[in-house]
């Protein structure tokens, strides 16, 4: 599946969420930021900025899981297959939100200012404390950017030898201590099943043992 390029023009990008999805008799706000909904604006949409805080505020998570990888890896595919078998997901793009925040710096100090964004973005939705599953899809191309995001569980989208940016290529370092790695594309339906499944099962232990 063909990764758009960088956005370079166009407009705010649209927020979808939160809508109510019924999954077995259980209703739950999911945020879908996907990177085909990215779209760069003269401006910060201050309005949607504050919409997402405030659907923050309403959602229950206390799991975070970093989908790191190379551009076009299948990471944002990955994340929405998970997202789609677990209905008390919050899911992060990466790119849409560099796009909500009008932030497209891709130097050292960029990718760093990234990584506190996508941390603070999980942060806030882990406050709220229930149950759930964050779901961040990052390249977070190295050790530094991934301790920042500070994970519970790091998936490495091992797919591709290379992405289409040659920037990001030569400073991506593969992690040594990611829990899944993914090699193959035909594996994502398998995968996602088992870390939807896996993912419950923790969260739901972490509330019993807090009950």
């Amino acid at each position: 599946m063909a990764r758009p390029a960088r956005p370079q023009a166009g407009n705010i990008p649209r927020l979808s969420g939160p809508r109510k999805r019924k999954r077995n008799g259980v209703g739950a706000a999911v945020i879908q930021l996907g990177a085909s909904d990215v779209r760069l604006g003269a401006h910060v949409d201050v309005k949607r900025v504050i919409a997402l805080y405030k659907i923050l505020r309403s959602l229950k998570s206390n799991m975070r899981m970093l989908i790191c990888g190379l551009p076009g890896s299948g990471k944002t595919t990955l994340a929405k297959l998970i997202a789609r078998k677990r209905c008390d997901t919050v899911h992060f793009n990466a790119d849409a939100m560099r796009g909500l925040f009008r932030d497209w710096d891709f130097s050292a100090d960029g990718r760093l200012r990234q990584a506190w964004r996508m941390r603070q973005l999980a942060d806030m939705a882990a406050q709220t404390s229930a149950s759930g599953l964050t779901l961040m899809d990052f390249v977070a191309p190295t050790p530094q950017a991934r301790a920042i995001v500070k994970a519970d569980c790091l998936v490495h989208v091992n797919t591709i030898r290379a992405g289409r940016f040659k920037d990001t290529n030569a400073i991506f370092q593969a992690p040594t201590n990611a829990q899944i790695e993914v090699t193959s594309w035909h594996d994502f339906e398998d995968v996602a099943t088992r870390l939807a499944h896996w993912t419950a099962v923790t969260t739901d232990s972490a509330m019993s043992a807090d009950s």
